[in-house]
């Protein structure tokens, strides 16, 4: 039994690096997140490229990381077929049985926080940029000098736009 329990806390720790590592690059996909929108804000659009650059290099890391936890998630499958590990509430679970510590949890409620922050991040950046575009295309149609009329579907989504 001292075996499996030493087996399991040498496994918890990586575990607790993989979360810890997930935590980290979405805290930078977070950081890059408002800086685009800083940029955008301050119509700073050559910036932007490398900002999405940036994000790009990190999100290649995330996928990268994620490879590592699915051949972790999988091996520990293999040593512990009678724990079925599919979801990280059960890889929670499965170490809750073994290791006295609570990191791991810590971590993923962590991870957890730091995802729905990018998305209302990016939520905003996304309005950000609908509005700014809207904005361009009234100037262009103001220069054009005919007016459009604008046609929706009854779930609002545009269909049309003709000359008058």
């Amino acid at each position: 039994m001292e075996d499996l329990n030493f087996k399991a806390q040498f496994l918890y720790n990586d575990a607790c690096d993989l979360w810890r590592g997930f935590c980290e690059l979405h805290n930078q996909l977070y950081e890059i997140a408002c800086e685009e929108h800083l940029l955008l804000m301050q119509s700073e659009i050559e910036s932007l490229d490398d900002c999405l650059a940036k994000k790009e290099k990190v999100i290649a890391e995330v996928s990268a990381m994620e490879m590592r936890r699915s051949v972790f998630i999988e091996l520990l499958n293999q040593d512990y077929s009678e724990n079925k590990i599919i979801k990280a509430r059960d890889l929670i679970d499965f170490f809750k049985l073994h290791v006295k510590d609570d990191l791991l949890e810590q971590y993923n409620v962590l991870l957890i926080d730091i995802i729905e922050n990018i998305q209302e991040q990016n939520k905003r950046n996304k309005l950000f940029l609908n509005k700014a575009l809207y904005s361009l295309n009234q100037i262009k149609k103001d220069f054009s000098g005919s007016p459009y009329v604008e046609t929706y579907n009854a779930s609002g989504e545009k269909q049309m736009e003709m000359k008058k």
